[in-house]
């Protein structure tokens, strides 16, 4: 018969349309409105708090004065976590001081599922962020991690609730959201995180990365004469945002190597599209 469905030509009865743990995908939508269905259980989103910490630090929308700068790095964090489905209703500046920034990581946990600060995490006179996570007795706790940019990153659990420790750098906390808490955000759901765009390109430069330390290097990835091409950007420099505009693509160096050389062919996670050239 023409222009006629069979029943069960599609979906048959009783048939799994998304499994535990898998992310809701406009199909599966499709698919759920097919059958009628109107509810489903879902896990809730996580809710977040992000504190900037730093007396230099002021909000978006303030007068800069001499000395002081927008916490752009606290308003990465809270855009990059809310791109990943986190709920984030808090988003606060707390001064260079141990005791406030104790209590105010103290007052969040009472409110939310995680929370992060960014800046602190150094081992300079005015790096305060560790030592005051530290004072809550923290179940677990971790600080450095085999990463550049973004190794003084700390970790714990206070209170059977994480406390993520980012740079104060833009860079480094965009490197350790996305190396670090990215597939543990997943994890909590029992999923995976969704594959993210490759391509494989020519290096069109030396990358050198310390033994020992898996390196994320921003790069730009651009095609000329068909022929794919990968151009690392500041190698160095966790706090040159701009890198990450400019460029379009992350190249992981494995900690067991130290580099690639010129004319190597790597793969690169995409950020963004490929960059036609003449």
């Amino acid at each position: 018969m023409d222009n006629v469905s069979l029943k069960g030509a599609d979906i048959r009865k009783n048939p799994v349309i998304i499994r535990k743990g898998e992310i809701i995908r406009p199909w599966h939508i499709g698919a759920l409105a097919t059958l009628n269905i109107t509810k489903i259980k879902v896990y809730r989103k996580l809710k977040a708090a992000v504190l900037g910490v730093g007396d230099e630090l002021i909000p978006l929308g303030h007068s800069l004065e001499h000395g002081k700068i927008v916490s752009s790095t606290m308003y990465l964090v809270k855009a990059y976590l809310e791109e990943l489905g986190v709920n984030v209703p808090y988003a606060e500046i707390v001064p260079d001081n141990m005791q406030i920034i104790r209590d105010s990581v103290l007052h969040y946990l009472s409110k939310v599922d995680i929370v992060f600060t960014t800046g602190g995490t150094s081992v300079g006179p005015r790096d305060f962020t560790v030592e005051a996570v530290k004072m809550l007795n923290p179940e677990v706790f971790i600080h450095g991690i085999a990463i550049k940019p973004g190794k003084p990153m700390a970790a714990a659990v206070v209170k059977g609730k994480p406390v993520f420790m980012l740079s104060g750098y833009p860079v480094a906390a965009f490197t350790e959201l996305m190396a670090i808490f990215e597939p543990i955000y997943y994890r909590i759901y029992g999923s995976h995180p969704p594959p993210k765009p490759k391509v494989k390109g020519k290096l069109v430069r030396r990358v050198y990365v310390e033994p020992g330390i898996r390196g994320f290097v921003r790069v730009r990835v651009f095609k000329r004469n068909d022929e794919v091409l990968v151009e690392p950007l500041i190698i160095t420099g966790s706090g040159i945002l701009s890198t990450l505009i400019v460029g379009n693509g992350i190249l992981i160096v494995p900690e067991e190597v130290e580099g690639f050389d010129e004319g190597d062919i790597v793969e690169v996670i995409l950020t963004n599209p490929i960059v036609e050239e003449a």
